[in-house]
């Protein structure tokens, strides 16, 4: 079991350290804030994370890159290797590790070897500017939205952001709503008491989903690079929100719509985000919303850490903030 006590050495002296090529220089964030200034709305800038954010982050997520070190060595002792980290990641593989609910695992036959993992499918943490309170209220002031509608978070994961609106701003559970292609995730969110349905997400913010002007909060996270269908969602959005709600979409920019294994989600020429820069992107969105009857109110510019198939990473974060007219 050698490659297995390899594995726990190794995670046991594993400094902090966060891919950071995705964080945009201080000129690129400028020229992002510089669009605010252009339509008349306001810029805030979040700044970097602290290096105490970093190592707190880490050590909140570290055991689980561990286990995931430990169970690769289990399984190749075994002769067993999933074909890609997709499969590792979220549950494909036809491995009894990946049913729900199981938390360990027997080799069999290879010295019984068994081990109890804290492992999570799908295995998605993240830090941003929009958990902490004080800020969420910076972009959004709940005094000004409509007195009545839901706050819907779209690719809500295991309801992270929900639990800030609910805990901290107090807004009661059934006025909120996740969407997520997981089915664990919305295990994950229901559990916290908050309402959860499974969805497509791409261009599904109106009709089976959400009634016509039902929403006063909208929050689209991090999945503008994962839809093939941008502008219909956008389209949705606006129907779908009441006059005076808000769309707060937080996303990577410039916006690529390929992931780290090359997997191509939409086709970047006739997307709405197939600008030459993030500033650039970020206008194309601005404009396509304006379109469809929002007003832009704020852009902020931040970062966000996040753990997940491609390990620790510090990311550029954009907010736009629109107000529906």
């Amino acid at each position: 079991m050698e490659p297995i006590q390899h594995a726990i050495d190794s995670s046991e002296t594993a400094r902090p350290h966060f891919d950071d090529r995705l964080t945009l220089p201080d000129d690129e964030q400028l020229a992002i804030l510089a669009v605010a200034t252009a339509f008349g709305a306001e810029a805030l800038d979040f700044g970097r994370i602290s290096e105490s954010q970093m190592s707190e982050f880490w050590s909140a997520n570290s055991r689980k890159l561990r286990n995931r070190a430990l169970l690769v060595a289990l399984l190749e002792a075994v002769g067993q290797t999933p074909t890609n980290r997709y499969e590792l990641e979220y549950g494909s593989w036809s491995c009894p590790a990946f049913r729900e609910g199981v938390s360990s695992w027997s080799s069999g036959g290879k010295g019984e070897q068994e081990l109890a993992l804290d492992f999570c499918t799908p295995n998605y943490q993240f830090w941003c500017p929009l958990l902490e309170a004080s800020r969420l209220v910076q972009i959004v002031n709940p005094a000004t939205l409509p007195n009545s509608g839901l706050t819907v978070d779209v690719g809500c994961g295991d309801g992270a952001l929900l639990s800030v609106v609910r805990d901290q701003l107090g807004v009661a559970a059934d006025q909120l709503l996740g969407l997520d292609i997981s089915t664990a995730a919305i295990a994950d969110l229901r559990r916290k008491g908050i309402p959860g349905r499974v969805s497509t997400l791409v261009g599904a913010l109106s009709g089976k989903e959400l009634e016509a002007e039902s929403v006063r909060l909208l929050l689209l996270s991090y999945f503008v690079d994962r839809d093939n269908a941008q502008r219909a969602t956008f389209e949705s959005a606006a129907k779908v929100t009441l006059p005076g709600g808000r769309l707060v979409l937080e996303g990577l920019f410039p916006v690529r719509a390929a992931d780290s294994l090359g997997t191509q989600y939409a086709d970047q020429a006739t997307s709405v985000t197939n600008g030459e820069s993030a500033a650039d992107d970020v206008l194309r969105v601005v404009q396509c919303l304006s379109g469809f009857g929002f007003q832009l109110e704020c852009l902020a510019v931040g970062e966000r850490l996040v753990f997940s198939l491609d390990g620790f990473e510090r990311l550029s974060s954009c907010l736009i903030v629109m107000r529906k007219l």
